[in-house]
C-alpha cells in the first residue's frame, strides 16, 4: 500500500459513466475516497459498494468524491451500477494501470486487492485500509479520516 502522507499518483483513468482524464480531477475540490475491489457482482464487493452508496450524503458533508476501481469493463460497470443503484463513478481499470500505481494489484491474478484510500484535497494520502472481507473496517477508516478533516 502507499504510505499515509505521500502524494497520490495522478494517472489517466477511464470511468463509467464517461470520464477520461487524470484522477486528480476527483480530489481537486475536496477529498477523494478511492476504493479498489476485486470484481463486479460478487457478494463482498456488492456489499462494499452498497455500503458506500448508503453513505454518500454523509461523505457529501465533507465535499468528498467516491470512486470505485476494478478490472471490469465499462459495460460490466454500467450493469453493476444500475443493478445496485450506485451513483458514483467506477474506473474500468482493464490493464490494472491504476491498481499498479496505487500498489493495489495482485501479482498472480488480474484483479485488485480490496484497498481503500482517502486523499485530501490536492491528492495527499490521509487514510488507507486493506481488509479483504470486512467492508465495515473500510467504512470506519473513511469516517475517522474525514472526521479528522473537521
Amino acid at each position: 500500500m502507499l504510505e499515509i502522507g505521500s502524494q497520490a499518483p495522478n494517472p489517466t483513468i477511464k470511468t463509467w459513466p464517461d470520464y477520461e482524464g487524470p484522477i486528480g480531477k476527483f480530489w481537486k475540490d475536496g477529498p477523494l475516497i478511492l476504493y479498489f475491489y476485486p470484481m463486479d457482482n460478487t457478494p463482498v464487493c456488492t456489499r462494499q459498494a452498497c455500503t458506500l452508496q448508503d453513505s454518500i450524503a454523509e461523505f457529501g458533508q465533507f465535499k468528498a468524491n467516491v470512486l470505485g476501481s476494478s478490472t471490469g469493463s465499462s459495460k460490466t460497470h454500467q450493469g453493476y451500477a444500475k443493478k445496485n443503484s450506485i451513483s458514483f463513478p467506477l474506473v474500468a481499470d482493464r490493464g490494472s494501470k491504476l491498481a499498479k500505481a496505487f500498489d493495489s494489484n495482485r501479482f498472480l491474478v488480474p484483479i485488485s486487492k480490496r484497498i481503500t484510500y482517502v486523499m485530501a484535497k490536492g491528492g495527499k494520502i490521509i487514510g488507507r485500509c486493506h481488509d479483504e472481507m470486512d467492508v465495515e473496517a473500510h467504512l470506519a477508516m473513511i469516517r475517522e479520516t474525514l472526521d479528522e478533516l473537521k
